[in-house]
């Protein structure tokens, strides 16, 4: 029987930290990744058993996560470029790719593949995705996608000049009809001044909202600097 004190040695900390890069887990994977990133004297297996009695984690249908506050503090711990944490990222990403039955929900998404292509490096790849999931219907995938693309930004592993996530919130937000909200964002898009296809959704977005709220002179600039980017 693993005692909780066990699951606080520095290499079981190691191994927490690797974890906390998933969003959620399932049994299997989070055996994987303790296996990729080991606790010293104790098997894989009996470690996330262990860890699954501990109050920080939280059941979520057939995965399980740490709660808010426990993931912070370990991504806090970690950092986003310890090693330990690199390889869990660089091996999320690569079943994120496999069709494998028993990932967690997230990482069958292009939320999850973004996310982890952004912490291995693989920048451009991500922004590209977070851009096309801003773009598609309405979904839950574009609100977790959000969360992760302004962590990610705030932890320097993406730019902070890439107008991807602003816009990616704003969007988000504008279709749960959060119209003031998504105005802020999407107007920190539009003072980017790039001559993208975001920037031009943006400004047709603000116009519209501009053009509700009576002021028809800024909906008509707005709309105008869009069709000059179409």
């Amino acid at each position: 029987m693993i005692q909780f004190e066990n699951l606080l040695s520095e290499s079981s900390i190691r191994t927490l930290c690797a974890l906390s890069a998933a969003e959620s887990l399932t049994d299997t994977v989070a055996k994987e990744i303790c296996e990729l990133v080991p606790v010293e004297g104790i098997e894989a297996e009996n470690f996330v058993r262990a860890l699954r009695q501990c109050n920080f984690v939280i059941p979520r249908n057939n995965e399980w996560c740490f709660s808010s506050g426990m993931r912070a503090e370990l991504r806090k711990m970690a950092g986003p470029r310890s090693e330990s944490t690199a390889k869990a990222h660089k091996f999320l990403l690569d079943q994120s790719l496999q069709l494998r039955e028993d990932l967690p929900s997230y990482l069958c998404t292009k939320a999850g593949q973004a996310y982890h292509s952004a912490a291995v490096g693989l920048v451009p790849e991500s922004l590209e995705l977070y851009s096309e999931i801003a773009k598609g219907p309405p979904s839950g995938e574009q609100w977790l996608a959000s969360i992760f693309a302004e962590e990610q930004q705030e932890e320097h592993l993406l730019p902070g000049d890439a107008i991807e996530p602003a816009f990616l919130r704003g969007m988000t937000l504008y279709n749960e009809k959060d119209f003031e909200k998504a105005e802020t964002y999407l107007r920190k898009v539009i003072s980017s001044g790039r001559e993208r296809v975001e920037v031009a959704i943006a400004l047709h977005i603000v116009g519209t909202l501009e053009g509700r709220k009576g002021d028809y002179l800024e909906a008509l600039k707005l709309f105008d600097r869009a069709v000059s980017l179409s």
